[in-house]
């Protein structure tokens, strides 16, 4: 279906179920996500963003120490299937963000080489698709790059979710800014999930 907005026009496509909105960090249950069940980190972030200090779309730390990465520092293994080039884009993705979290020059997330010291880190690898925990989490937490996903922006993305961020359109307060037009959501796992994030 193509829709005009002034001078500017666009082609919405139906949302197929395989598309679920979090595919990218819950959909594979043999990934770690989290140290804590799924449905309490979703209810710590619902309470997060219920509170007058809390505007962005993470973790609630007030609640949650364990989900940030101790010192903001990032620990990371690239498996070595990954090209020069490859590899070069998510350090360059991992740059980008630390730089991008200064604050007064200083910046508040460092990403690591893993050493024998780190118990505690990512290990990023060519599976299938593009997924990673969220937060801070025990052991080696996988984030899959695969192919498809050796852009920097998506492996921007995946790291952010290593810190803890979750996709905007998951907010709890969503629907007060994002209107769906249901008719182009194929019925199934999709439309199920878009009724319960905003519940």
């Amino acid at each position: 279906m193509t829709r005009s907005m002034t001078s500017l026009s666009y082609t919405t496509r139906p949302i197929h179920a395989e598309y679920d909105i979090e595919d990218d960090f819950i959909s594979y249950p043999s990934i770690p996500r989290t140290h804590m069940p799924y449905s309490a980190l979703r209810n710590q972030v619902k309470r997060g963003w219920e509170g007058a200090h809390y505007t962005r779309n993470a973790v609630n730390t007030h609640y949650y120490r364990s989900a940030t990465w101790p010192n903001g520092i990032v620990p990371y293994q690239i498996d070595s299937h990954y090209s020069t080039e490859v590899r070069n884009t998510y350090l360059q993705a991992m740059k980008e963000i630390e730089e991008d979290t200064k604050v007064h020059g200083k910046t508040c997330v460092k990403f690591v080489p893993k050493t024998s010291q780190h118990h505690d880190y990512i290990y990023i690898l060519p599976q299938t698709g593009c997924h990673s925990p969220v937060g801070h989490h025990t052991g080696r937490g996988l984030v899959s790059l695969g192919h498809g996903c050796e852009r920097q922006g998506t492996a921007m993305h995946e790291f952010l979710h290593v810190l803890g961020f979750w996709h905007e359109q998951n907010r709890y307060d969503r629907d007060k800014y994002v209107t769906i037009d249901l008719s182009n959501v194929v019925t199934g796992n999709y439309l199920g999930a878009l009724s319960s994030i905003a519940t």
